[in-house]
């Protein structure tokens, strides 16, 4: 395993221990690490202690054997940066190949406990975090073993810890036999206080919090590429500040995001409502495409254009418009 994992084109990776248990009907990978190749072992972009693949010999079927996977406290570290040679998004990974290797049957359940993502930009002396802890994903009946008869029979359901802050939670019925992705969903974060993430409306902005916090839900639904779905914000108490500074990072599905977002709040402030506006976004992804990305650039292409200019949900809301020369007078 590890000869194979020694050979991929940007990156190193090594398994420290792999352990069998006959009675379980199990194998446990302990200390699997992936890094970059031009960077240190310990700088790791995936980092997990655990991995533990049991047979599920009760759903045999077809001479096909099927596996639960548990993946005990990852660490997934994504660096962003105006210098490629300093990004670290995982993009040239061959996810899928890797997988097969580690699994080598048909997983038909998948559970992701206490698990962390970092994403990081060090291009500015005050450095760019987001952290998302907390992690926890349950997958099950992906192969719709149980005989489900709906065009969506599988459930995933997670939730995770966003900057230590606000839980983020969702669920999504879903279609895993598809070529083109297919499922049904909803994701709600609950009362996030902006200021937990100046550093990154700035550096990707330019805009800033004093005060204020947001609330989000969202449904999504996907079926033979067709993209349809709402998004809507709860803002409350904000005190925002829009800085004129042309160091900012334009361009990823970061920046279009942070941008659309400041659309939202700097665009409209005559609001007193509480209640949210909803906005809605639809898309149609490119057969022949690698499935996920292209489903993210259908998102972008159907939400970005039309980030509101009309009014949405405020209470209490004061903008503030400043002429900020430097991004840090301290």
């Amino acid at each position: 395993m590890n000869k194979y994992l020694g050979h991929l084109e940007n990156y190193s990776a090594h398994v420290d221990d792999v352990g069998l248990s006959f009675y379980k009907g199990s194998y446990t990978l302990s200390g699997l690490r992936i890094w970059k190749k031009d960077r240190a072992e310990i700088q790791t972009f995936i980092n997990v202690p655990k991995l533990e693949v049991s047979l599920l010999s009760h759903l045999a079927i077809d001479k096909k054997w099927f596996v639960g996977v548990d993946i005990y406290e990852p660490r997934l570290q994504v660096i962003d940066s105006v210098l490629p040679s300093h990004q670290q998004f995982g993009e040239s990974l061959p996810w899928c190949e890797i997988l097969n290797r580690l699994v080598i049957l048909n997983i038909e359940s998948l559970r992701v406990r206490d698990g962390i993502l970092l994403f990081q930009n060090y291009d500015y002396r005050k450095p760019v975090q987001i952290s998302v802890s907390k992690i926890n994903v349950s997958a099950i009946n992906i192969h719709n073993t149980e005989g489900v008869r709906k065009s969506l029979p599988s459930r995933l359901n997670f939730s995770a810890l966003v900057q230590r802050g606000a839980w983020l939670r969702g669920s999504f019925d879903f279609n895993g036999s598809t070529s083109l992705p297919s499922f049904y969903g909803q994701i709600r974060l609950d009362d996030f206080q902006l200021t937990r993430m100046n550093n990154v409306f700035i550096l990707y902005g330019p805009y800033s919090f004093r005060l204020g916090s947001v609330s989000l839900f969202s449904r999504i639904f996907v079926n033979s590429g067709n993209i349809r779905g709402y998004l809507t914000p709860f803002l409350q108490n904000i005190d925002a500040v829009k800085m004129l500074w042309n160091n900012r990072i334009s361009q990823g599905y970061l920046a279009d995001a942070v941008k659309a977002f400041g659309g939202i709040v700097l665009d409209n402030h005559t609001t007193q409502r509480l209640k949210g506006r909803r906005y809605a976004f639809q898309g149609q992804m490119v057969a022949g495409e690698e499935p996920w990305k292209n489903f993210w650039s259908t998102i972008r292409n159907g939400f970005i254009p039309i980030y509101p200019k009309k009014p949405i949900a405020m209470k209490k809301k004061h903008i503030v418009a400043e002429q900020i020369q430097e991004l840090d007078n301290d």
